[in-house]
């Protein structure tokens, strides 16, 4: 019959798009080496989850020849096989590196190297007038909460360190940064001077960090009048702080020397922190400030891929409420790569940011333990195929479960991906 005869064609109802880009074989057709080819035009949302094995990758080795690599940043080239379809329809991807990765960039793309050589100066407002309060109030906190974790100061034995933090950075930048200050206390009545907060093109002029050390060594004094216990949480404050902000010059006390603008050409955009060697809690911090950069800069429309995400450190996920706010309002596009198994950092616990594996576009998931399979189902809503379940508790390099929402269509695949 014809549902036979498809059936055999398709054994495996598994993906064959007319447009499809190659990405291996189907591991469970009835025909050996059934190649699966996907169009991943249209997708804005993934989670992508290696679980720590290895997979196939096809990249061009020194002499521009192609070969095949076997790699624990498989999960990077399916992000960028997701970006190139973006591209295609016309839309540009950031990606923030977080992992390394041997994914090749095109010709038509900017780096950016945020360790060595590139800086986004933490104090700068990235926003327009129509949401510049709470551009503003979204960075005050976002340099308290770098500074803090920076400090490894801990505010759940004693909050008043970071309130009193938050209190003299806004009071620093509202009343006496450049000079008389850059913000007010009253935006929505005083738009014009709530607009000074805004990141221009003269960033040598906005202040940095260490210009805010004087205040706090100024708050010493100042708390003398309030008790021993005050001044020597003032001088706790303003040693820890220095400390940080000598300690970290390029991420804390930099000018800004990104470009201001991307022009159409640009395909994608780079932002490299792999090189951040320290620990994952530096890691995470400088990829806090990226993100307020990145959601900032990123059109509507537009797609973020963050490559690793499981390599950072950041104690609560709710710090990166207001970016998913922000990437939601703005509706860009957000794929996410997970690279490691049983880690603490996984699309169960950043589900706030990364949002529940039922809202994807595409999933897909490799090497897993049960664990990680039973918060899959629950944020799935639905369970992964026995089948698949027990291939993936195999762990088995080169194999990867690729979902995707819009036809519930689902294959194993030996994968051979061509980023």
């Amino acid at each position: 019959t014809t549902v036979s005869a498809g059936r055999l064609f398709l054994p495996s109802s598994g993906f064959s798009d007319e447009r499809g880009a190659f990405i291996g074989f189907d591991v469970m057709s009835l025909l050996s080496r059934n190649p699966a080819m996907i169009d991943f035009t249209g997708v804005q949302n993934a989670v992508i989850f290696t679980g720590g094995i290895r997979v196939n990758t096809i990249v061009p080795n020194k002499d521009g020849i192609l070969v095949e690599n076997p790699s624990l940043d498989g999960g990077s080239a399916m992000a960028q096989m997701i970006a190139n379809a973006n591209y295609m329809n016309g839309r540009r991807t950031h990606h923030i590196m977080l992992s390394p990765t041997s994914v090749p960039q095109s010709d038509d793309s900017l780096y950016f190297d945020l360790v060595n050589k590139d800086a986004i100066n933490p104090l700068e407002v990235f926003g327009s007038p129509d949401t510049v309060e709470f551009d503003a109030n979204t960075n005050f906190k976002k340099v308290q909460t770098m500074l803090l974790l920076l400090a490894d100061v801990d505010i759940k034995k004693d909050p008043n360190y970071g309130i009193t933090l938050l209190k003299l950075l806004r009071e620093w930048v509202i009343y006496r940064a450049v000079q008389g200050g850059l913000y007010t206390e009253n935006p929505k009545l005083e738009p014009h001077k709530a607009n000074r907060i805004l990141a221009t093109t003269d960033h040598e002029k906005y202040p940095t960090l260490e210009d805010f050390l004087t205040t706090l060594q100024s708050n010493i004094a100042e708390s003398s009048n309030a008790g021993e216990r005050a001044r020597e949480r003032a001088e706790l404050l303003y040693n820890a702080v220095n400390q940080t902000v000598r300690s970290y010059p390029a991420l804390l006390a930099t000018h800004t020397t990104l470009p201001d603008r991307y022009t159409a050409d640009v395909r994608n955009v780079y932002y490299d922190l792999s090189g951040v060697k320290e620990n994952p809690r530096v890691k995470g911090v400088t990829f806090l400030n990226v993100m307020s950069y990145v959601t900032n800069r990123a059109l509507p429309g537009e797609l973020i891929v963050i490559h690793g995400l499981d390599d950072i450190d950041l104690p609560d996920v709710d710090v990166l409420t207001p970016y998913r706010s922000r990437i939601d309002d703005k509706e860009i596009g957000l794929v996410t790569v997970f690279n490691k198994s049983e880690h603490r950092i996984n699309p169960g616990t950043f589900r706030p940011f990364v949002g529940r594996l039922s809202r994807q576009d595409v999933v897909v998931l490799g090497g897993v333990s049960e664990g990680e399979i039973a918060y899959m189902n629950d944020s799935w809503q639905q369970a992964v195929p026995d089948s698949v379940t027990n291939t993936l508790l195999q762990a088995n390099d080169n194999i990867l479960y690729v979902h995707r929402k819009r036809d519930q269509t689902g294959a194993l695949i030996e994968t051979h991906l061509m980023p």
